[in-house]
């Protein structure tokens, strides 16, 4: 019989190594691909297409974790967008909400706290360092970083 600890197993690393290659291309060239957010979101829905089949009963707790996850990523970009449109790009915001799917409600929202203080944290030290005014920061990175943190806290 296939468990929860299982599924979690298989999907969560497949999960981890798709926000690291998405990390590494952002910080390296400043995109974030829409391949590997697509691909981001078919390891979730088989994810979750495989507690539908084994783990049932949890199947609809997980879903509405990433659907509500999902709505508020969605929500805070949509609020944030006015005023950092200059600072954060679009593929930013698809981001956030492709990890608000994939990890779910009360993660997403530990670690896109966790992110804002690691981004303030990041403009602060790039103040201080040899960075050009119109440097950007790579947000991916940072939510990398975070989502590493939570998984260890």
């Amino acid at each position: 019989m296939v468990d929860l600890m299982t599924i979690s197993t298989v999907f969560a690393p497949l999960l981890g190594v798709e926000l690291l290659i998405v990390a590494l291309i952002d910080f390296k060239r400043h995109k974030i691909p829409n391949f590997w957010l697509l691909t981001a979101l078919v390891t979730k829905i088989c994810w979750l297409g495989s507690l539908f089949f084994f783990e049932r009963e949890k199947f609809g707790e997980y879903f509405a974790q990433s659907v509500t996850g999902f709505v508020f990523l969605l929500v805070m970009a949509v609020l944030l967008y006015k005023p950092f449109y200059k600072t954060v790009g679009a593929g930013d915001f698809k981001l956030l909400m492709t990890f608000g799917f994939c990890v779910g409600f009360p993660s997403c929202l530990a670690v896109m706290v966790i992110s804002l203080f690691l981004a303030v944290l990041v403009l602060i030290l790039s103040k201080f360092g040899k960075l050009d005014k119109n440097y950007r920061i790579p947000f991916a990175p940072v939510v990398f970083l975070a989502y590493l943190i939570r998984l260890l806290f």
